[in-house]
């Protein structure tokens, strides 16, 4: 029985054998896409306190471990990755600013 593949995965295994560069940029825009999707909602969710994988996995109706597969597969990062990386993003701003106090910040990254 053949294996079903998504989308990417049909990009990536026309890419293996042949296909036109125009597909890996294919591939390649649906996995920026992707990324930017899961930046934007890790930052609208860190200041609430509900941004670990359990919870998005929840409310994405599917298993806590088939999201970090996914999110290894198709992104090639784990999920706590991507959340560290956008907390630095969050907060670099807020310190260098010298305005906010540490508890807020800290408020803001969800600790």
């Amino acid at each position: 029985m053949a294996r079903k593949l998504d989308g990417t995965g049909c990009l990536r295994l026309l890419f293996a054998r042949g296909a036109h560069p125009i597909a890996w940029r294919a591939i390649e825009a649906s996995l920026e896409k992707a990324t930017e999707i899961a930046r934007s909602w890790i930052k609208t969710h860190l200041a609430t306190g509900d941004c670990d994988l359990e919870n998005i996995a929840h409310r994405m109706n599917c298993d806590k471990r088939t999201l970090q597969r996914r999110y290894k597969r198709e992104l090639s990062c784990r999920f706590s990755d991507m959340v560290d990386d956008v907390r630095a993003d969050v907060c670099l701003p807020l310190l260098e600013s010298a305005i906010f106090p540490m508890q807020m910040i800290a408020e803001q990254l969800g600790y």
